[in-house]
């Protein structure tokens, strides 16, 4: 049986939520610019001046750039997604990693504020960023699922947390 947006799958159901790719974006397109001045640079002239290249050769090359980034990004948005079921998030990409709801001590509310990703410390007192959603339901659902402690009890749990650079 197919639902929205959410699978069921022995008589578990499954949702899937797509991050918000917003940084993605960013990051194809600087690397297409640096692309452009690569090509610039290795052929020894300027886009802004006059050049020995014929017209045909700035408009082809600029065109395989633009596809390689589109390329690259729509390669990225179809591999990386979170599958939300009652036991836990599993973020697929490279590979499966799960998050169980039951390991989720604390969330950073103010990190995921003021950023499109949050801060989730598992019960190991290590932090994992997870990229939200434009709906925000990620969020949503690891406050209503997750055995969250106040930040007071947290930091007195874990004294380092907050301190910990990761790696």
């Amino acid at each position: 049986m197919f639902f929205v947006n959410s699978f069921i799958i022995n008589k578990i159901i499954m949702k899937k939520i797509i991050p918000n790719h917003k940084f993605t974006y960013i990051t194809f397109f600087v690397l297409f610019v640096a692309l452009e001045f690569l090509f610039w640079g290795l052929m020894g002239t300027k886009p802004w001046k006059e050049n020995n290249l014929p017209w045909w050769v700035n408009i082809i090359y600029t065109v395989v750039a633009l596809g390689l980034m589109l390329t690259g990004v729509l390669i990225y948005r179809s591999k990386v997604y979170y599958m939300v079921d009652n036991k836990g998030i599993y973020r697929h990409g490279k590979k499966i990693v799960e998050y169980r709801f039951k390991d989720i001590v604390y969330l950073d509310e103010e990190y995921a504020n003021n950023h499109i990703e949050t801060k989730i410390y598992l019960s190991t007192g290590v932090w994992v960023l997870l990229t939200l959603d434009r709906k925000k339901e990620l969020l949503k659902l690891i406050k209503d699922k997750s055995p969250l402690l106040d930040k007071e009890n947290f930091i007195y749990k874990y004294p380092n947390a907050f301190n910990q650079i990761k790696k």
